[in-house]
């Protein structure tokens, strides 16, 4: 068993988090400010249940996770400062 009892439900919150990674951001407009946006969202929302949580068993795995949910939001947070500095405000789609 890889998670502690009280938090079992975890895989499929993991899921979750990937499915609206990879499949909703797809649905967005592609490039756009929104789309890395609710990415950013997505990924510092689903970082802290899992910091709140910590549901692996081992601590090394919690504090694993817990460094790939940062450099997911890190890499989200990047994406939108650039594209916010090389897209030309007049070309940004508005929300």
């Amino acid at each position: 068993r890889v998670y502690r009892a009280e938090c079992l439900f975890y895989e499929p919150l993991d899921w979750l988090r990937k499915m609206l990674l990879g499949g909703l951001l797809m649905l967005l407009h592609r490039g756009s400010i929104a789309q890395v946006f609710c990415g950013l969202l997505i990924s510092f929302a689903f970082g802290m249940i899992h910091m709140g949580l910590r549901p692996y068993r081992k601590g090394p795995t919690n504090w694993l996770k817990a460094c790939i949910e940062i450099q997911i939001f890190l890499t989200m947070l990047v994406s939108l400062v650039v594209s916010l500095v090389l897209v030309p405000a007049r070309a940004r789609p508005s929300f």
